[in-house]
């Protein structure tokens, strides 16, 4: 069976001169009640003469169904700088980083935004792997990381000493845009204690990608 299209919402009800007052209030009722149903808080501007016609969907309703592929966005680089027990990310046009912006699929552009960069981790330990799973909060309007209590280390809590399918699921709730995928996948791995500064490779800004990462004593 083919799919319905969705309802529109009306933006009043019916008209019926012979209707009492109490019935009127009741058709109010119901239409704010159906046009809260169908996932639409508010209604457009004119009415619609038809109850059904071309599909108006809301993504940040529950008119879609967390399942499968969605849209997304692409991202500038983010940096890091590696210590043996700090990790420094930045996302402000400096170290290596390039001014956080959003190229969103309705050819929009959010940004440029350098608001808490640079970012710092400390209390880790030398020589050591780190996964991070860092994320745009459309609500909030910054960078997170995630962190799972008695999961996740150092001051934040936000570094992981293993992969973790739960903080990337953090990354990946609806109201959020995932960054860092390479950081998530490969991780970082702290130096040892005294060593000779190095370089670290890192990849391009497509997805969310981290930018080039450097060791620091």
């Amino acid at each position: 069976m083919a799919n319905s299209p969705r309802s529109k919402p009306y933006s009043q009800f019916p008209y019926d001169s012979a209707l009492g007052d109490q019935s009127k209030q009741a058709l109010d009722w119901i239409v704010t009640q159906l046009n809260q149903l169908i996932g639409m808080a508010s209604v457009p501007p004119s009415q619609s003469l038809q109850s059904f016609g071309t599909n108006v969907i809301d993504p940040t309703s529950a008119q879609i169904v967390s399942a499968g592929s969605r849209a997304s966005s692409i991202t500038t680089s983010i940096a890091y700088v590696v210590q043996p027990t700090v990790i420094t990310f930045y996302w402000d046009g400096t170290n290596g980083s390039q001014p956080f912006q959003i190229y969103r699929d309705d050819n929009t552009i959010f940004g440029p935004f350098i608001t808490g960069s640079p970012f710092q981790v400390t209390g880790l330990t030398a020589n050591t792997q780190y996964f991070f799973y860092p994320y745009w909060d459309e609500t909030l309007q910054r960078i997170q990381f995630a962190t799972l209590a008695g999961v996740s280390v150092g001051n934040p809590a936000i570094a992981f000493t293993a992969k973790n399918v739960l903080a990337a699921q953090q990354q990946i709730l609806r109201g959020r845009l995932t960054l860092g995928t390479t950081v998530a996948t490969s991780g970082v791995t702290t130096p040892n204690a005294g060593s000779t500064p190095g370089s670290a490779g890192g990849g391009g800004g497509g997805g969310g990608g981290f930018g080039g990462g450097r060791y620091s004593q």
